[in-house]
């Protein structure tokens, strides 16, 4: 790192999410630690279409993701913009694409002061637009009624949250698109199976879903966090 960027990052006080180490987005070690690994998250998460994550929802991606979503660190939409376009590239086929991000609940976007999804959907469109992939944000979907904090819920309370939670709208993406949607975490894959659910409802085809990275089982989680 240059000196003038560490005496920088040590003013603002800003720190790598995976070390601690001064630095705006992840260093360099953290950063090639945990490269976009795009892989299909496996049942039970029923969500109807296929779910690909860029990596495991623990370690250094886990970090960085609650960074970015509970500590407002913006420069951290590029890092994980890239693990998002890593997961939507496994579902592309020769057909334009269209991204439609999932809504977050308003009262958990309330409490942070913005929504970070629209910047990061964004910035991961313009990574696949760089391969010569035409891509669109399209935001089809929009809450019906305000959704509990899915954080105190298990699986069967979180299915129970979403269920008939969001209604999407009736603009057609271009003829022939292929539509994936799109969010940052799945832990059961309740919020995509509505996402997709509701999609369905107007119309609308849904090739997959890709996100930024998936909960690990429960063990897996543990051992990762120690």
């Amino acid at each position: 790192m240059h000196p003038l960027v560490a005496a920088a990052d040590l003013v603002v006080g800003a720190a790598c999410p995976g070390c601690g180490t001064p630095a705006l987005r992840l260093c360099r070690l953290c950063g090639e630690a945990v490269p976009p690994d795009p892989s299909t998250v496996d049942p039970p998460r029923q969500v109807g279409v296929p779910v690909v994550a860029a990596g495991p929802y623990s370690g250094i991606l886990r970090r960085t993701v609650l960074a970015w979503k509970e500590q407002g660190r913006e420069p951290l939409t590029a890092v994980l913009a890239c693990h998002l376009a890593a997961a939507v590239v496994p579902l592309l086929d020769d057909r334009p694409a269209v991204l439609v991000p999932a809504p977050s609940s308003a009262g958990r976007w309330s409490r942070r002061g913005e929504d970070r999804m629209g910047p990061l959907v964004a910035a991961a469109a313009e990574r696949i637009a760089a391969l010569d992939v035409p891509v669109s944000v399209r935001r089809l979907l929009v809450r019906t009624r305000r959704v509990a904090d899915q954080t105190v819920l298990g699986a069967g309370g979180r299915a129970a949250n979403q269920h008939a939670s969001m209604h999407a709208g009736a603009v057609v993406p271009e003829r022939g698109a292929l539509v994936v949607v799109v969010d940052d975490v799945v832990t059961t894959g309740s919020t995509l199976a509505e996402a997709v659910r509701a999609l369905r409802v107007r119309g609308h085809g849904v090739a997959g879903a890709a996100v930024v990275a998936a909960t690990p089982a429960p063990t897996a989680r543990r051992r990762s966090d120690l």
